[in-house]
Parts: structure tokens; sequence; C-alpha cells
């Protein structure tokens, strides 16, 4: 049967084993906040670059009934 300082050392051990893999779940999750702030950014890009392609296909329509009109002139 294990003593109380059997089960300490194997705590101590299963403790020092586990910590490198702490540590790479930290910097995990790290990297998967940054990586979700850099994908919000780009989302936000995508979408005013949306906007800004709308006005300027509405722009380029109105031009051309512009030329439209002054070809029928």
């Amino acid at each position: 049967m294990l003593d109380q300082r059997d089960l300490e050392l194997i705590a101590e051990i299963v403790t020092r084993s586990i910590e490198p893999v702490r540590q790479d779940l930290k910097e995990l999750r790290e990297d998967v906040t940054e990586l979700q702030k850099e994908v919000r950014e780009l989302r936000e890009d995508v979408t005013e670059l949306q906007e800004e392609v709308a006005k300027l296909k509405e722009e380029v329509k109105e031009l051309r009934e512009d030329m439209t009109e002054l070809q029928e002139e």
C-alpha cells in the first residue's frame, strides 16, 4: 500500500509532467484569441470593401446612364 509520502511524490511527478501541456494549452488559447481578433478585423474589412464596391457599381451605372443620355443628344 502507498503511504502519504509516496502519494506526494506521485502528485509532484504528475504536476511536473503536465506543466508543459498546461503551458502549451495557454499559448494555444492566446493564439486562438489573436486569430479570432484578426478574423473579426478581416470581416470588417470585407464588409467595408463590399460597401465600397456597391457604391462604385452604382456610380458606374449612373455614369453609363449619363453617357447614354449624351449619346442620344
